[in-house]
């Protein structure tokens, strides 16, 4: 689940999991630029998804810790 955004207008730190469908809900619908970008997700294999970000940020841990990115189908 995805929680309400703080009175700053972030999400409060922390992980929060959340299928591609409860993004798309939230986040995906804006425009016409998100409602692409949100099928082209849809189109991505997951699980080499799942290891390029885990690659990706493992090779810069300033930006997120390695194991804090997961794909949940």
């Amino acid at each position: 689940m995805i929680p309400p955004f703080n009175d700053a207008g972030y999400l409060p730190p922390g992980i929060h999991s959340a299928t591609l469908e409860e993004i798309a809900a939230r986040f995906g619908q804006e425009s016409e630029l998100r409602r692409v970008q949100i099928i082209n997700m849809e189109l991505v294999d997951q699980d080499a998804f799942q290891e390029l970000t885990e690659k990706v940020f493992a090779s810069d841990r300033d930006l997120v810790p390695k194991g804090m990115v997961e794909v949940i189908s």
